[in-house]
């Protein structure tokens, strides 16, 4: 019994003993491995287990520390703590991944004279590495190619061959090689304003050229708000065309909306041609137009081109007169002139202030007033010509605002019918409007008298004042008594004429 009591102390103190020592052998853990390497852009483990090893409690029962862990490629170290021991551990993070280039093409087009930037040439390039740098080799040496840094510039148009180079901070590198075409963009040409009526659409007068594909005006586009023409007003089109390789041409152009009486103003006053290629829906595009200030020999030099010589020859008789253009349209040219100038005749011979002889048709001819119409078809005259023409500028409210004897400057010219001048002379108006009934019977219409000397061969001519308004038509004088006076058939009853033979009026400011 004494014995047995001597031996529990031993065992109770060798069970304790076991205890411990299973314990301190369930506790311990040791190192998995003593280093790890990841890749770039890979996430470093946080579970324990790829560190430690050992019982589930007993690693449980670590710590993980990354704190001085990078992102970046480098040597980090990490430790595991677990008590009393503590585990390190060699983080190497590498980058063994070149970069990704995608979204180029095969060939790339370069508008010459414009900066290219080397991570515009592709769609994208994929990378860990933030810090990408980008490089451009050209294949030529001879080429007109600036590449300084990432950037390329093209002066001159070439083809070549670039190679886009890719490297991140680890020297890992990736490269594209494209064909490189520097071209010019179409070059677009158009007027800077265009000057619209209300009311009229406009036909943009433009074109444009490309170094590659020549003529490229067909493919020109148009873009103006809908509708611009139906409301006055400042607007902008912008003219566009791309050529073969994909370059853009551009251009811009203001649209001035105006009135199609403001319009015509400011052809008449010589502020716009009528003929230009920038104005539309001008009432009368050949009018002579008006002068501003007081200036009758501006006046004359306008009209010029408006005034023509009317001529006929018979088996018995010659004769010649003056005329001047009253409309231009697709019937033709209308001419005005006296009766008594055209006589009997079908046809007679117009000569315009170039020189050009052509047949004129009478349309009509009156007594009673002295006033006959001739008619030139187009189709006789050459565009040249055409273009240059006018029209005498009539303003019917002016003339009607006049006095009865308002006594001011006035003046004749006549062509020679050879491109040159017959004769210019210049006067007074005497009396606005009045009739000569009293003295001759087929003269009950009103006429103009003026102090210009009207003689044989100017039947026909107009009078015009020191503005270029046209006053009267000079048709004939008499002798009163010592007295010689000269008239001309007045503005209204020309105009009261014109309507009954064609149809509408024909007076405009």
């Amino acid at each position: 019994m004494t014995g047995n009591k001597r031996i529990l102390p031993v065992i109770l103190v060798a069970l304790f003993f076991t205890i411990v020592l299973a314990a301190l052998l369930a506790y311990m853990v040791r190192p998995v491995t003593d280093s790890f390497t990841y890749e770039y852009g890979e996430r470093v483990s946080t579970d324990l287990k790829d560190y430690v090893e050992g019982l589930d409690f007993a690693v449980n029962l670590s710590s993980l520390d990354l704190s001085d862990v990078g992102a970046y490629p480098g040597i980090y170290y990490a430790k595991v703590y677990h008590f009393p021991v503590v585990f390190s551990y060699r983080i190497q993070v590498t980058d063994t991944i070149a970069p990704l280039i995608t979204g180029f093409d095969s060939k790339k087009v370069f508008e010459v004279g414009k900066t290219y930037e080397a991570r515009d040439l592709v769609g994208s390039i994929f990378d860990r590495d933030p810090k990408i740098r980008l490089s451009l080799r050209e294949k030529e040496s001879d080429i007109n190619c600036s590449i300084i840094g990432t950037k390329i510039l093209f002066s001159s148009t070439a083809e070549t061959e670039l190679t886009l180079t890719a490297a991140d901070s680890s020297g890992n590198t990736a490269s594209v090689t494209f064909a490189a075409i520097a071209d010019n963009a179409p070059v677009v040409e158009t007027y800077e304003d265009y000057y619209v009526a209300k009311g009229t659409e406009a036909e943009f007068t433009c074109g444009a050229y490309d170094y590659q594909d020549g003529d490229v005006s067909k493919s020109l586009k148009v873009d103006i708000p809908e509708g611009y023409y139906e409301t006055t007003g400042l607007y902008e089109a912008r003219f566009t065309v791309s050529d073969s390789n994909g370059l853009t041409g551009e251009t811009y152009s203001n649209v001035h909306v105006y009135e199609p009486e403001t319009i015509q103003d400011m052809i008449n006053t010589g502020r716009l041609n009528g003929h230009s290629g920038n104005v539309f829906g001008a009432l009368n595009p050949y009018d002579a137009g008006y002068v501003v200030n007081d200036d009758i020999e501006e006046a004359r030099r306008r009209l010029i081109p408006a005034i023509v010589r009317i001529s006929y020859e018979t088996s018995r008789v010659s004769s010649f007169g003056s005329g001047s253009i009253f409309s231009i349209g697709d019937n033709g040219i209308i001419i005005c002139t006296n009766g008594h100038v055209v006589d009997d005749m079908k046809k007679v011979d117009v000569h315009f202030y170039d020189g050009s002889t052509v047949k004129g048709i009478v349309e009509e001819k009156s007594d009673v007033p002295d006033v006959a119409f001739v008619r030139v078809p187009l189709a006789g005259l050459s565009r040249g010509l055409i273009a240059t023409l006018k029209t005498v500028h009539i303003n019917l409210e002016y003339f009607e605002t006049l006095s009865d004897r308002p006594a001011f400057e006035v003046g004749m010219y006549c062509t020679d019918g050879k491109g040159g001048e017959w004769l210019t002379r210049y006067g007074q108006i005497e009396r606005k409007s009045g009739k000569l009934d009293a003295y001759f019977e087929k003269y009950a219409y009103a006429v103009t008298e003026v102090s210009v000397d009207l003689t044989p061969g100017v039947s026909g001519s107009m009078v015009f004042d020191s503005h270029g308004n046209y006053i009267c038509m000079a048709s004939f004088y008499w002798m009163n008594g010592a007295i010689k006076e000269n008239y001309g058939v007045s503005l209204d009853s020309i105009l009261n004429f014109y309507e009954i033979v064609f149809g509408h009026r024909l007076e405009y400011n």
